[in-house]
C-alpha cells in the first residue's frame, strides 16, 4: 500500500512491482526486451510491416503483423507541448515521466497516422513551490481547495469555472501566459473539510512537506500578503458569496457550473 504522504512514492510499490513482474513473465515467456532503443517503423506496400531498432549491439530489424505504440505521452517534450497544448513547459510543473518525448506519436505520423485531441492534459493543481520543493509533488494536489473554493489571478478576478473539476482547472491554468499568478482562495471550513478529503489531502501534507498556505483574518490582509489586487478580491468573494447564497452560481462570469 501507499503512504498517505506527500512526495514522489513509486519505488517498490504498485506501478513499479507490476512492471517489474511483467518484465519478468515475459522474459520468462521467452520475450526479448530492448532497452535504451531508438527506434522506427518500417513501411511496405503502404502499410507498416514492423520496427527498425538500435542498441548497442546494433540495429535490429523486427517484423510484425501488428505494432502497438505505447510509450507514455509527450509531456517530457517541451517542444511537442508547445505546438499541441499551447503550453510552456517551463511555466508548468509535469506531474508525469519525463521520459514521455513523444517517439511513438512521431512514429506514427511518419508513417501518415491521424491523430485524436492532444491539447488536452490529465494533471492536477499543485503548489507553486513544486518548483524548489520536491516534497510538495506530485502529491499532494490541491483540487479540493480550489474547486471548492475559487481560483483567482493576481488582478483579484475569476478566470475559470472550477465547478468542472480540478483537472479542467488545471489545464486552463497551465494555458495562461503566467500560470503562477494563480491563487486558490478558501475559507477554514473548506480547509478543514474538502481540503482533508483527498487520499493524500492537502490538509495537514503540504505544510508538513514544506509548502506555503498564505492565512488572513480578512481579505484585506490577504491580498496585502500575496499582491492580489484588494478591491477586486473583495468584490469577486463578495459576488461569490452572494451567487452562493442565492443559489444563481451560473450568473457569475465565468459562470460556476455546479457546486461540488
Amino acid at each position: 500500500p501507499r503512504p498517505i504522504a506527500a512526495g514522489l512514492d513509486w519505488k517498490g510499490r504498485g506501478p513499479d512491482v507490476t512492471l517489474r513482474q511483467l518484465t519478468a513473465n515475459f522474459e520468462k515467456r521467452g520475450g526479448t526486451i530492448f532497452r535504451l532503443a531508438g527506434a522506427s517503423l518500417m513501411e511496405q506496400g503502404g502499410r507498416c510491416i514492423g520496427i527498425e531498432a538500435a542498441d548497442a549491439q546494433g540495429t535490429h530489424q523486427l517484423r510484425a503483423k501488428a505494432v502497438i505504440l505505447a510509450d507514455g505521452g509527450f509531456q517530457g517534450n517541451a517542444q511537442m507541448v508547445r505546438e499541441y497544448m499551447a503550453i510552456d513547459a517551463a511555466r508548468v510543473m509535469p506531474r508525469g515521466a519525463g521520459t514521455g518525448v513523444g517517439d511513438g506519436l512521431r512514429m506514427a505520423k511518419t508513417l501518415g497516422a491521424q491523430t485524436s485531441e492532444l491539447k488536452y492534459f490529465y494533471g492536477h493543481m499543485l503548489s507553486r513551490d513544486s518548483f524548489k520543493n520536491d516534497k510538495v509533488w506530485p502529491y499532494p494536489q490541491l483540487d479540493e481547495l480550489g474547486t471548492v473554493g475559487i481560483v483567482v489571478n493576481d488582478a483579484g478576478e475569476r478566470f475559470v469555472d472550477e465547478g468542472q473539476g480540478g483537472v479542467f482547472v488545471a489545464n486552463t491554468i497551465a494555458r495562461l501566459a503566467n500560470p503562477l499568478s494563480t491563487w486558490a482562495i478558501l475559507d477554514h471550513a473548506i480547509w478543514e473539510g474538502p481540503g482533508k478529503a483527498a487520499r493524500i489531502p492537502a490538509n495537514p501534507n503540504l505544510e508538513k512537506a514544506g509548502g506555503t498556505i498564505v492565512r488572513a483574518a480578512t481579505l484585506q490582509e490577504l491580498a496585502a500578503k500575496t499582491g492580489i489586487a484588494a478591491e477586486r478580491l473583495e468584490l469577486t468573494v463578495g459576488a461569490y458569496n452572494d451567487a452562493l447564497a442565492t443559489a444563481r452560481l451560473g450568473a457569475l462570469s465565468p459562470a460556476r457550473s455546479c457546486w461540488p
